[in-house]
């Protein structure tokens, strides 16, 4: 959970950066800021293609074309993330108060590859510079909610490392919600596995004690044809 909640404040970046900016320097040079600050949270490199279009009212965001998140150093099968284009909107009232609210965070047709290496490590455990990221001035962790997360007609692959197993979920949609810094995170997920529909839901209780390393509890319901389980 603490690697989401990163990456959660990274990406907002990109939305903060390229408005506050848009009428000092070009979007090439905003895009190339908001890379700089996400390598610096994240430890990751995020390439941004075909520039950004920011919007400051309804909502504070910035709609991006291609992107590509780096994978972990040890893996040599490609980017972590590529996406056709990515959308973020974040509550500008809550960021001048010190929090940050994403009120939408959109991935086009997302390939995402989730490995874990021979030792257990996962490609998912991000470094960032400096040990610290989403911190406000005082170093205290900055709370994050989400409004409303969502894959469009994406991809996710899995590959195990020390057991050879790799399995491939296609046309995913899924839809995430976390809009409470301190209440409950609600995964639901509808996709293809080897041709069949798959559905899940996943309620967690409460993220920040399993951010902490401590045990949360969990709800989750799964569908593979006519086999249901529960948990």
């Amino acid at each position: 959970m603490r690697w989401m909640l990163r990456l959660l404040s990274a990406v907002a970046v990109l939305a903060v950066l390229s408005v506050t900016t848009l009428a000092l320097i070009p979007s090439d040079r905003i895009v190339a800021l908001a890379a700089a600050e996400f390598t610096r949270l994240t430890g990751r490199t995020l390439q941004v293609e075909g520039g950004v279009t920011p919007s400051v009212w309804p909502v504070l965001g910035v709609e991006t074309g291609p992107v590509t998140l780096s994978n972990a150093g040890w893996s040599d099968a490609g980017p972590m993330l590529s996406a056709e284009g990515m959308a973020i909107g974040v509550d500008l009232a809550e960021l001048l108060g010190g929090s940050l609210r994403i009120t939408r965070l959109e991935l086009t047709r997302p390939d995402i590859l989730l490995e874990r290496a021979e030792d257990g490590v996962g490609n998912w455990v991000f470094a960032p510079e400096g040990g610290g990221a989403g911190t406000g001035a005082a170093g205290q962790a900055r709370p994050v909610t989400l409004a409303a997360g969502t894959i469009r007609d994406g991809r996710i692959r899995w590959r195990d490392h020390a057991t050879g197993r790799e399995v491939l979920l296609e046309d995913v949609q899924a839809g995430a919600r976390f809009p409470d810094a301190g209440g409950p995170l609600t995964l639901d997920l509808a996709a293809r596995l080897a041709g069949q529909a798959v559905t899940a839901r996943v309620d967690l209780a409460d993220p920040a004690a399993l951010a902490a390393g401590q045990a949360a509890p969990l709800t989750l319901a799964a569908a593979a044809g006519a086999a249901r389980v529960a948990f």
